[in-house]
């Protein structure tokens, strides 16, 4: 999105230098909107708040996610059902 505002400064300093006024002044206007929307996206998506997207972890929230999950290892451990046992999904 920064980009957009980039190209849109690029074209109003090329159409300023060329002497449109009119059009350096539009492309400057849009510019300052895609800016300033791109920033205020970055602070909401930065601050990782809990209203806009309630099912986000925290650090500690998904650190003790990971350690309910059993040891894979200790599951290896355990015996596997015998072969005629296991349904085949066809």
């Amino acid at each position: 999105m920064l980009g957009w505002a980039l190209t849109f400064l690029v074209i109003a300093l090329i159409a300023a230098v060329l002497g449109f006024g009119g059009i350096a002044g539009f492309a400057v206007e849009i510019a300052k909107i895609i800016f300033f929307v791109a920033i205020i996206l970055f602070v909401i998506s930065f601050s990782g708040a809990r209203v806009l997207s309630p099912g986000f972890l925290t650090g500690r929230e998904f650190v003790a996610c990971l350690e309910s999950i059993p040891d894979a290892r200790a599951a290896a451990d355990q015996p596997r059902p015998p072969a005629d046992r296991i349904a085949r999904v066809v």
